[in-house]
């Protein structure tokens, strides 16, 4: 597996910090059928308000990782 060209198995350079992330799912919240994709979505940024105080804007942030995916932002509300 590589990083920005860097292989994370065979290599011996660290990676600088805030390069990689690991993310604990639970798995019962994560299928709950009534969370949609921005409600997912949202509390990685609620997360990021607490730590930041960064004001974001959510939906505009949302629309932007689905395109990164290649999603419509129709996805949002499913």
């Amino acid at each position: 597996m590589e990083i920005d060209g860097l292989d994370l198995y065979n290599s011996k350079d660290a990676l600088e910090p805030g390069t990689l992330a690991v993310v604990f799912q639970d798995y019962t919240t994560s299928v709950n059928t009534r969370f949609t994709v921005r409600d997912i979505i949202n509390e990685s940024f609620i997360v990021l308000k607490r730590r930041t105080g960064e004001t974001i804007d959510v939906n505009a942030e949302c629309i932007k990782l689905l395109e990164l995916v290649g999603l419509s932002e129709d996805f949002l509300n499913t």
